[in-house]
């Protein structure tokens, strides 16, 4: 894909950085955008765009460890992981949740998203 997606963690918003060369989509950090539809919406076109110019049977990782996500966010993170989900034929898709131990809420929001998205291998691991 000709432009790379690079968007720098803030105080509201996570890292989201894709590394060609491991093949792997990773968000980090807070999500609590001011406005979540412009933050999210450039980042599934992006995605939609990537996952229909990559060749059939692409490995494709996505790390998602995300210290909070607001209510907005896990909505949009639900969009994300559909996206995905309707390219499970296609590609080899993996995606592990990672949550910090202590963090019961993260653990089943990993949870809740590996039972509303079956079709995708949702790992759950901590970090």
């Amino acid at each position: 894909m000709s432009n790379p997606l690079h968007i720098k963690a803030t105080q509201l918003t996570p890292l989201v950085h894709y590394n060609e060369s491991t093949r792997t989509l990773l968000f980090e950090g807070e999500s609590r955008p001011e406005n979540v539809k412009k933050f999210y919406d450039p980042i599934i076109a992006w995605m939609t765009e990537y996952l229909a110019t990559e060749p059939a049977q692409s490995v494709v990782n996505v790390d998602l460890k995300f210290e909070y996500l607001n209510s907005a966010s896990i909505k949009y993170i639900y969009d994300i992981l559909m996206v995905f989900e309707k390219q499970v034929a296609k590609h080899k898709i993996t995606v592990t949740w990672y949550y910090v131990p202590e963090d019961d809420l993260m653990l089943e929001n990993g949870e809740d998203y590996s039972n509303l998205v079956p079709n995708l291998n949702i790992q759950i691991k901590q970090f």
